[in-house]
């Protein structure tokens, strides 16, 4: 929301009139990183909508997708330290002090970031704050080259000039390959090379174009390429028109011969390659994994006292636990790293439990974690401990607070932590901190690249058990069984009372059945697709047979409701984590109420509370009826069907899978969503999709080198 004003006088051009400004692009985080109150901006608009408001006042809806911060002159620079949010701790009172302290020396101050004379008025941290904050007025010119010269986005233009800062003008033009980092493509780098005159061979491009090659790899989810591997991407990225000097194939040999011992890449021992990135998250786990898997452990409770913590919780439950995990009880307490390994239902959250009271025993304080929001969750309702998602606990954990204390981080759902998790996770805890991690191979591998737990499985030198006695379904239940034939490749019997296969063809009819069957069932259903088109292709029937009231939202800057996809007694998921909210990625709902006016309501219990607009309201599957604000509405979608990445660490009483084909679609897909039911299995669809689905694991396709650099570690570690 701005004002227009005059260019000289800085004066409001129209009072009555106010401009809602929509820059272009989906990413929005470097907006409103940098553009905050009290900005000067000289906008390009690309079009423009009048709003009449009452009395006379208008709202001008401005899209645009080029944008110039301008410096303030003289005395405005007042109003943007005393109202600006970025410049925290300077309020309008001690802005205005500033001003008649330090007069027109204040802006060389800021842009030589000379926090030392800034103290005279300001403490070190709000000085330091207000050098960082101003500058972006000091890459203004930066900006400018990257926006209008180059045509980049303004978000990618104001992270490339924060980069770069003053040197931006000259890195780009010795390298405009450098914008790959920032996720330029390389063919835009390309355009802009040549109109930088560089030549289609030179040593910029070349090298650039593997390590654009590597990204294509590392997008597939492998860490390292072949020498064959890095062809045929090199081969497409510099194509030519046939009218230059080098043919295509010329300047492929020409990339891996002449960059052999370029800084972008690292060349590994065997002669494949490896982006920087990927071998230093590598080289890091590995050194990081040995060292604890060599560590020896103080124990400091005997075999019989363990033994009796065990027997006391087997009263307690009135069940034995099986003798593979007694022995994973045993051992995880032995090992500073350990693994428990097993499908779906074996009890793995049972060994846990037990753990957690020896642990507690002990005085060791576990904190658990989770790729996904909803696995998080059902880690802490099913131990009572608080969990964490990885990315989030990597953000918001001190270790400060834990001085002197033996933390032992617990990790579930194992086989789906990438590489770069498992990096970001060993760089924030105490390097003497134990590590249990809890997984299942047969499920689904990483979405990001890299694997980690499928390749310590394999090592004989890591510390591990595998369960395999499933507990989770009833001793009748047939799908422990069917189960158990996909994780092997094997095409199951799919003739049983509670697992159940209905032959059909056609997208369309295997989605109209989805449909019936869950309309039909009661509310222990739910849907599994391989794809994203068949769920939405369920959830699309089913939602046509709701009549219920819609959910409407305000939009301001029209002035006015406007319907959403969602009804009343909607099934949605949430697919971000919501942690203010206490909703993570993966929840489930159902709609209950929507609001014919939206309530305003505080954000919290303070007197003085901000107050966020409510358009219904959501039971969730922890029980708890939440408000539907503006945010919840953009995180929602359908959920009578969802994929079956989105299924994972969650459980449903009956599960129906309408098979579609999908290029990813291998047993662990298939597998992690038939053992996502606890009663009963229904497939539709056509076996030939299922054949073919049981013949592929992708997740053994990855080219990775962890594991051969874990063995080299573990020999180095005393």
């Amino acid at each position: 929301m701005g004002v227009e004003v005059d260019q000289y006088t800085l004066r409001k051009v129209n009072r009555l009139q106010h401009y809602v400004v929509r820059v272009e692009e989906p990413d929005q985080t470097a907006l409103v990183s940098t553009i905050a109150r009290g900005m000067l901006l000289d906008i390009t608009p690309k079009t423009k909508l009048v709003k009449q408001l009452q009395l006379k006042h208008e709202r001008l809806i401005v899209t645009t997708n080029q944008i110039e911060i301008l410096r303030p002159k003289g005395h405005m620079i007042v109003e943007l330290l005393g109202g600006s949010t970025r410049f925290k701790g300077i309020g309008p009172v001690k802005a205005q002090k500033l001003w008649q302290f330090y007069g027109e020396r204040l802006y060389d101050l800021l842009s030589d970031g000379d926090v030392k004379a800034l103290e005279q008025q300001l403490t070190p941290e709000v000085a330091q704050r207000a050098v960082e904050a101003w500058r972006t007025y000091v890459n203004v010119d930066a900006m400018r080259y990257c926006n209008y010269t180059l045509g980049l986005k303004v978000s990618t233009s104001l992270r490339v000039s924060e980069f770069y800062q003053s040197e931006t003008i000259h890195k780009l033009k010795e390298d405009p390959y450098r914008l790959l980092a920032f996720g330029i493509p390389f063919s835009q780098c390309d355009e802009l090379a040549f109109q930088l005159s560089h030549a289609i061979d030179a040593d910029v491009r070349l090298s650039a174009a593997i390590e654009e090659a590597l990204y294509q790899v590392l997008a597939g989810g492998s860490a390292v390429a072949s020498h064959f591997e890095l062809t045929e991407p090199l081969r497409s990225l510099l194509k030519n028109s046939g009218n230059d000097s080098c043919t295509t194939d010329e300047l492929v040999t020409k990339a891996l011969e002449r960059n052999r011992d370029c800084e972008n890449y690292v060349l590994l021992e065997d002669n494949r390659y490896q982006s920087n990135g990927a071998y230093l998250m590598e080289s890091f786990v590995a050194t990081r994994l040995a060292k604890l898997i060599k560590a020896p452990v103080q124990l400091s409770t005997t075999e019989e006292s363990l033994s009796e913590i065990i027997y006391d919780y087997e009263l307690e439950k009135g069940f034995r636990l099986t003798a593979l995990q007694r022995e994973a009880v045993m051992q995880a307490y032995q090992h500073r790293f350990f693994i428990i390994n097993g499908g779906a239902g074996v009890g793995k959250t049972t060994v846990l439990d037990v753990l957690y009271r020896i642990f507690q025993s002990m005085s060791i304080i576990p904190i658990q974690l989770a790729l996904a929001g909803k696995a998080a969750k059902r880690m802490t309702e099913a131990t009572g401990y608080e969990s964490f998602t990885i990315a989030r606990f990597t953000r918001v954990f001190d270790s400060k607070k834990y001085e002197g204390m033996e933390l032992v981080i617990v990790v579930d759902e194992s086989s789906m932590v990438d590489l770069p998790s498992m990096y970001r996770l060993l760089k924030s805890i105490p390097s003497r901190a134990r590590i249990i991690m809890l997984g299942d191979t047969g499920q689904l591998p990483p979405v990001d690249f890299g694997l980690v737990f499928h390749e310590l499985i394999d090592l004989d030198f890591v510390p591990k058990v595998t369960l395999t006695e499933v507990r989770r379904q009833g001793k009748n239940s047939n799908i422990p069984r069917v189960a158990q034939s996909v994780r092997c490749g094997q095409m199951p019997d799919l003739t049983h009372h509670d697992v159940q296969h209905v032959r059909l063809n056609g997208f369309t009819a295997i989605k109209k059945l989805a449909a019936q069957l869950y309309q039909e069932a009661d509310d222990t259903a739910q849907v599994i697709c391989p794809t994203n088109k068949m769920a939405d292709g369920v959830n699309q029937l089913c939602a046509s047979a709701n009549n219920n009231p819609q959910v409407r939202i305000f939009i301001e800057e029209f002035d006015r409701y406007m319907d959403t996809d969602f009804r009343v007694d909607d099934k949605v998921m949430c697919c971000k984590n919501l942690y203010d909210m206490n909703i993570m990625n993966g929840s489930v709902g159902k709609i209950v109420a929507a609001y014919k006016i939206m309530k305003m309501l505080p954000v919290n219990d303070a007197e003085d509370s901000p107050e966020y607009a409510s358009f219904g309201r959501i039971l969730w599957d922890d029980g708890i009826e939440r408000e539907i604000s503006v945010e919840v509405i953009d995180a929602l979608k359908l959920a009578y069907a969802i994929t079956i990445h989105k299924s994972q660490g969650s459980q449903f009483g009956d599960v129906i899978v309408p098979l579609d084909f999908a290029p990813n679609l291998d047993r662990t897909m298939f597998y992690t969503a038939l053992t996502r039911a606890e009663k009963s299995l229904t497939i539709l669809g056509n076996t030939g999709v299922l054949a073919k689905a049981l013949a592929e694991d992708f997740s053994r396709n990855r080219n990775v080198d962890l594991s051969r650099k874990l063995k080299i570690a573990i020999q180095h570690v005393h």
